[in-house]
């Protein structure tokens, strides 16, 4: 399901009943073999009800259509990182939400290849000029201490250092700097 869906996004799921399912949607379900769950795009409906499912990225369709029993729930959502859910559109929306998504990630590439990473440069001007008050405020987490970054009350970035996690919103991603971690996960 790349670009749309990338390996660690979190997917929000609806359950709406299997007979509701249409062409366009994002649907989660459980092969044949019945190990891992799969996320792919139904491409059509069979007369029988049965759907025909393949993944944004692959050229041909699954090769077993989808009955009741394999269906999951119809995906309506996903978060990438740490962030707002964004939605996964189904219909005919949901074709054009992947087809911008391809394009999108065509022209990233083939413009990453041909400029150099102004990364540098704006996070040193970003930095000369914006300069957020943020807070830190340390709770104890599921994983111990966790550290939030937190900028008009609103949580920015999280640090949980038992994970050496850095999770931070893009724009502040530009003024933040991952928490540097020695032996155990404990900041130096």
């Amino acid at each position: 399901m790349r670009p749309l869906l990338s390996p660690g996004d979190v997917v929000l799921c609806s359950a709406l009943p299997f007979r509701l399912v249409r062409k366009g949607d994002v649907v989660v379900v459980r092969p044949g073999d019945g190990q891992a769950l799969v996320i792919h795009r139904v491409v059509r409906v069979m007369p029988d009800g049965r759907l025909v499912t393949r993944g944004d990225g692959c050229p041909e369709e699954d090769p077993e259509p989808v009955g009741p029993g394999q269906y999951v729930c119809r995906a309506v959502a996903r978060e990438r990182g740490y962030g707002r859910a964004r939605p996964v559109y189904g219909g005919r929306a949901g074709f054009l939400q992947a087809a911008v998504c391809k394009a999108l990630h065509r022209a990233r590439k083939a413009a990453g290849r041909a400029l150099p990473s102004p990364r540098g440069p704006v996070v040193r001007i970003v930095r000369a000029v914006w300069r957020p008050g943020i807070e830190l405020l340390t709770t104890n987490g599921v994983h111990g201490p966790e550290t939030r970054f937190v900028h008009r009350g609103r949580t920015v970035a999280r640090w949980i250092p038992a994970l050496d996690a850095f999770y931070c919103r893009r724009l502040y991603a530009l003024v933040l700097d991952r928490p540097r971690t020695g032996k155990g996960g404990r900041e130096p």
